[in-house]
């Protein structure tokens, strides 16, 4: 491998895609629950005053997942973070596994006009679920996003150990995942 990278003077393919290690969703859980990065807190629990839940208590979940989901977003479409992926093929065939590219490519910042990330498949590791979607048809969209894990902890500083150790071991605070109960 070093001896093509020498040769040819830049980096394979191969050699870029191979520090590519997070995906979106564990990008997402780390900016939770292991960076020092501020994130949305739910609300207080309170009881519904009108509607079809009214008397029924109120709890919000999910409050930080959402946030760091924004921010990965808003990372990924100022060009702050690159992110590489599995394009689909045009026109989409009947078997949704075959409609994909095997090689991972990166996403141009021209797609983030008419294309953004798909809320609720972000949150799951997968390679066969789109992971982007699109408001023109014709634009393809993209599954098994991956990240640069350098490129993350250097974005959102990774908490120190002894204050992982403290919360986790100490205050037995769990780690918070999106769809946990509470």
């Amino acid at each position: 491998m070093r001896v093509i990278r020498h040769l040819a003077g830049k980096p394979s393919t191969l050699d870029e895609t191979a520090r590519y290690d997070m995906p979106i969703a564990k990008a997402i859980d780390y900016t939770v629950n292991d960076s020092t990065q501020k994130l949305k807190r739910p609300s207080p629990p309170r009881i519904a005053d009108c509607g079809p839940a009214k008397g029924h208590l109120l709890i919000e979940k999910g409050a930080e997942h959402s946030d760091a989901f924004c921010l990965v977003a808003e990372k990924a479409i100022s060009g702050d973070i690159r992110i590489l992926d599995r394009r689909e093929c045009l026109p989409i065939n009947a078997n949704p596994n075959s409609n994909l590219e095997c090689l991972l490519r990166g996403i141009d910042k021209a797609y983030w006009r008419t294309g953004s990330l798909d809320f609720f498949s972000c949150f799951h590791e997968t390679v066969n679920i789109p992971q982007t979607a699109v408001s023109n048809i014709a634009d393809p969209r993209y599954t098994g996003l991956m990240l640069n894990s350098r490129e993350v902890r250097r974005l959102w500083e990774p908490q120190a150990t002894l204050r992982k150790f403290f919360e986790r071991k100490i205050l037995r605070r769990p780690r918070l995942s999106y769809w946990s109960a509470p």
